[in-house]
Formats: C-alpha cells, sequence, structure tokens
C-alpha cells in the first residue's frame, strides 16, 4: 500500500512538472508574437538642395523603413502647402522593406526661409496600426535678381517730347457738331403728324373693374364647360373672375389670398352684409367643386353664375353717365400743343 501511495504521488508529480513546462513554453509563444511585427519604425527625408530661387523646383523624399508585413499610406496632399506649390507627389516601394513618398515643390511667394510643414503617414500591420511623423524641411530662397539688378537705370536721359498741335482736330470737331445741329433742326419730322403738323397722341383709357369682370362672365356663359359638365373647370374659372374683381375694384390681392382671408378683407367696411354673404356662399362653393370632389348640378352651376353677375352689378362704381357695354377699349384723341 505504501509503495502504490509513492507511485500515484510520483506520477501526480510528475503530470504537474510536464503542464507548468508547457505553460511557460506558450507563454513565451505569445509574447514573442508581437515581438515579430514591432520592429522599430526610421524615417528618413532627403532634399536635393536647400537652395534655391523662386521658382526653383525642389525634389524631396520622405523613406519609410519598416517590417515586411507592414505597409505605409502616406497622405495625399493639395496643390498648395503653405507657402510650396506642389507639383508632382509620387508614392512607391523602392525596397523590399522601404517605402518612400516623392514631392516635386516649389517657391513663388517671397525670398527667405520658408519651411515646409511635418506630414503625418500611417502604418497598417497585422496586429495594429499606427501613426507616424514624417518630418518638414525648410529650404531657403534667394532672388533671381543679383544685387548690381537691384536699382533700375534709364536707357536715356529723360527729356520732354513735344507733340505737334493740329489744327485739323479743331476744325473737324466745329464741322461734326455743325451738321448734326442743321440735320436736327431741319430734318423733316412728317411721320406720326397730322394735317396740322401736330404729332397725334392716342390715350387709351383704362377698364372699369365691372367693364373686364362683366365681359369674361359673359365669355364664360357662351361656353361649352356646363354641357359637357366639367364643373371644376367651370367653378375654377368663375372664383378666378370673381377675384380679379375684387382685387381690380378693391385693391386687395384677392388673386393669392385663400377664401378666408379674401373675406376677412371685404369685411372691414368694403362689402355690406347681404354681398358679404353672396361672397362667402359664391367662394365656399368653388371650393368645394375644385378641392372637395363636390359635384353640383346644372341648376347650381348657373345659379352660382347669377349671383356673380348680380354681385358685381351691385359692387360697381356708380357714375353719373352710363357707360356702354362693349368690349372695344374707349380712346380719346388728344392734339399735342406744343
Amino acid at each position: 500500500m505504501a509503495g502504490r501511495g509513492r507511485a500515484q504521488l510520483s506520477r501526480t508529480f510528475q503530470a504537474f512538472t510536464l503542464c507548468s513546462l508547457y505553460s511557460r513554453r506558450l507563454l513565451v509563444f505569445f509574447l514573442f508574437i508581437p515581438s515579430l511585427f514591432a520592429q522599430s519604425l526610421q524615417v528618413s527625408v532627403d532634399l536635393d538642395t536647400t537652395d534655391g530661387t523662386l521658382g526653383d523646383v525642389f525634389h524631396a523624399t520622405w523613406q519609410v523603413q519598416h517590417s515586411p508585413n507592414q505597409a505605409v499610406q502616406f497622405p495625399v496632399l493639395d496643390q498648395r502647402v503653405t507657402t510650396f506649390e506642389i507639383l508632382e507627389q509620387n508614392q512607391g516601394v523602392e525596397q523590399e522593406n522601404i517605402t518612400a513618398l516623392q514631392l516635386a515643390v516649389a517657391v513663388y511667394d517671397s525670398v527667405g526661409p520658408h519651411d515646409f510643414p511635418d506630414l503625418k503617414a500611417t502604418v497598417i500591420s497585422p496586429v495594429d496600426t499606427q501613426v507616424i511623423k514624417l518630418p518638414g524641411f525648410r529650404v531657403e530662397i534667394h532672388s533671381v535678381l543679383t544685387a548690381e539688378d537691384s536699382t533700375f537705370h534709364p536707357i536715356k536721359p529723360i527729356h520732354p517730347v513735344r507733340l505737334p498741335f493740329n489744327w485739323w482736330y479743331i476744325i473737324y470737331g466745329v464741322i461734326a457738331v455743325v451738321t448734326i445741329y442743321l440735320l436736327y433742326r431741319y430734318w423733316p419730322r412728317r411721320i406720326g403728324k397730322n394735317e396740322a403738323g401736330k404729332e397725334k397722341v392716342v390715350v387709351i383709357l383704362p377698364e372699369e373693374a365691372h367693364v373686364i369682370a362683366l365681359r369674361e362672365l359673359n365669355e364664360l356663359q357662351r361656353s361649352t364647360l356646363l354641357e359637357t359638365g366639367d364643373f371644376k373647370a367651370y367653378y375654377s374659372w368663375l372664383t378666378e373672375i370673381v377675384r380679379r374683381y375684387f382685387e381690380n375694384r378693391f385693391l386687395i390681392d384677392a388673386l393669392e389670398m385663400t377664401t378666408t382671408e379674401v373675406l376677412l378683407a371685404l369685411k372691414n367696411g368694403i362689402l355690406g352684409p347681404d354681398r358679404l354673404r353672396d361672397s362667402e356662399e359664391l367662394l365656399t362653393q368653388g371650393d368645394l367643386v375644385k378641392f372637395a370632389k363636390f359635384i353640383p348640378t346644372s341648376t347650381q352651376a348657373e345659379a352660382a353664375l347669377k349671383l356673380a353677375i348680380n354681385l358685381v352689378e351691385t359692387t360697381r362704381v356708380q357714375t353719373e353717365t352710363t357707360m356702354k357695354k362693349s368690349d372695344v377699349k374707349q380712346q380719346a384723341e388728344v392734339e399735342d400743343i406744343s
């Protein structure tokens, strides 16, 4: 029994020792994997020259040395970075573990030192992504002029130049002025004149609001909209005539107002209660037909037209003389006595 216990204890100790050994090896393996990708990155910038004049082209190259399983992404620059004009930019892999960014830049701004700012690049690996800094550089810009060229000198001494006075310019000017005056004064202007030699001016008197409305209502009455059953077009035309009459007669923006707004405008001392009630009935019935799909009868449509005619007749401007109802505009001839 004692020997069997010692053997079991020995086997247990051996199993524990073997598990500890495998655990240490596994820990070392996981610690070693990131070190495969954590190789140090080396960044360098190379410039062909640091001195130049305005307009000279400088070639700058950034090189990033990295591990084989890493990729470098450089930024895409605008056409202008501070005082530098970007003329050309290229990105590529020069060697197996080196990725480079090449820029061709120029300065057109001013003489003196110019600093190209630091850039940022992204290094992508299977483990992580990190951002690295690409150092900038400084160039010294000199003038394209030498010290002797900084002062300008005249080729010849400055001396006044006297131009001969040409009297023909004055003669030509006088002849032109006299010719224009004679043409304006004595050129015959007979177009548009009557026998007395005076121009005839035709003045067209504006039509009153009720004349326009009654003529349009007469055209609506002669239309075939009721015969064809097109009540929507019929009421649209009818309410438009009435709204235009309100607009011309009472100077309100009835064509752009809603029915409620029109009635509120007419209520302010413009129409009496009876005419206001007729207007509300006419406009409301038109809204029902146009927007609520209400289908009236022909009798109702004819009654609405008669109501509109009565509304115009009772609210028209009352004058002392009776005006003829005609579609022809009245004209008056006025002679110009000047």
